[in-house]
């Protein structure tokens, strides 16, 4: 599967089921289970521009949570490589 082929449905791509079975059910309701006030709050908003507007940011900042508590932190230089990969000889 190239970079530019489009999904099918019911495939996942490589990596991201080594992604998503790295992270225990647990790990993921704690970090879910932190914004549900913020998240249950912004529900109440009378019109939906505001709410898509408030929900938006937090859901953002949910999926990085999950992303680093499976990847690890984002390192402060995202141009810096690492120095060899795992399986690769280099």
């Amino acid at each position: 599967m190239g970079c530019n082929s489009k999904l099918r449905a019911g495939v996942v791509p490589w990596g991201i089921h080594a992604l998503l079975s790295s992270m225990r059910k647990e790990a993921y309701l704690a970090l879910a289970a932190a914004q549900y006030d913020e998240l249950r709050a912004i529900g109440q908003e009378p019109d939906f521009y505001t709410l898509e507007e408030q929900f938006d940011p937090l859901w953002t900042a949910l999926g990085r949570s999950v992303l680093e508590q499976t990847l690890g932190p984002v390192p402060a230089n995202q141009q810096k490589k690492t120095a060899s990969r795992p399986g690769s000889g280099a």
